[in-house]
This record gives C-alpha cells, structure tokens and sequence, in this order.
C-alpha cells in the first residue's frame, strides 16, 4: 500500500515514516516529476528514487537506496531496472552497465546514463557479444573498461569505450586511488 505525500505535507515527512508498517510506503514528490518512494522494510527504510515514465510508476528504473551491505550502511542500486548485464557483453562479472563514456581512444567524446538514453531520448541501447555498444543501430565503440566509482556504496558500472576492440578491463575507485599513492 502507498501513499502519495502533497507539497503542505513535506515538514511532516519524519514522524510520517515512524508509523509506517513493514511493506507500507509513501511516495514523495520532488523537483522536476522524480518522485522518491520510501517503503518500510525489515531493516529499516528503503528508499527508491525514480521518474514515472509518462505516468507508470512500474518502472522504478532509477536509484534504490538500502541498507542490504553486511555491515549495515547503505548501499544504492543504480538504474537497476536498466543496467544492461555486464555478462551480455562476454564479461564474467556479474554486475550491470548503467551509464557510457564513449571516447574516441584519447578523450571522451560523449556520454550517456541509460535511463537518459532510454527514457528521455527514447532510443534503443545494447552491447553485443562482442562488447559492441548499439544507440539506435549506431556503434559508440568498443567495451574497454568497466569503472564501479565504489564497490561498498554503488552498485552499476559505468563502461567506457575505444573505437577498436581490445581485452575489458575492470577497474574500481580505490584501484585509481592506489595507483596515485605508489
């Protein structure tokens, strides 16, 4: 059961999410039509941040907050309903490609999030099994690299392509960071 929380409502959101029974929500509505749902779960509070694509609130397509992490803290899902499997594109990795820096071997050239893609460009994305990214029938290259910014926090890659193929590599912020510090 959900509720949807008015604009005269906001300052009474806190004691709101106190009387929430296990599986109740309410739906907060914030800046520019993203609405942010918040269910009470088990273990505290989930919090799912979305855009009801021309008025479906099914596609819960944007960022889920919980705390599932081993040692309690949070941990957010990105796009989860878009990520593209990072298996589709022959990597065994079980994570999902939300987002494309597409480069043309030196600089990055242009980049894209896939629900942007998806849901405001409204054009078609995959990877081929040959790690090829496809926007609507057009190459953006070549998987190279797949970046998590931080594996305790985030959860969607972010690929980055050259124009040719090569062997993908995965990479992870505190992978950059050690590489500064040696």
């Amino acid at each position: 059961m959900e509720s949807i929380i008015d604009e005269g409502l906001k300052d009474k959101i806190p004691g709101l999410l106190g009387t929430l029974e296990i599986g109740q929500s309410v739906i907060i509505p914030v800046k520019g039509g993203w609405e942010l749902k918040v269910t009470s779960a088990k273990d505290g509070l989930e919090f799912k941040h979305y855009n009801p694509w021309k008025g479906d609130r099914s596609k819960e397509a944007f960022y889920t907050y919980s705390n599932r992490n081993t040692n309690g803290s949070g941990m957010m899902d990105q796009e989860k309903t878009l990520g593209i499997p990072c298996r589709n594109c022959g990597i065994d990795n079980d994570g999902r490609i939300i987002g494309v820096l597409v480069t043309d071997g030196k600089e990055i050239i242009n980049r894209f999030s896939l629900s942007k893609i998806v849901y405001l460009q409204e054009k078609n994305i995959a990877v081929s099994p040959e790690g090829e990214v496809i926007i609507d029938e057009e190459s953006q290259g070549f998987v190279r690299l797949l970046f998590l910014p931080d594996k305790n926090r985030l959860d969607g890659f972010v690929c980055i392509t050259t124009p040719d193929k090569h062997e993908v590599k995965i990479m992870e912020m505190e992978d950059l960071l050690m590489c500064q510090i040696s």
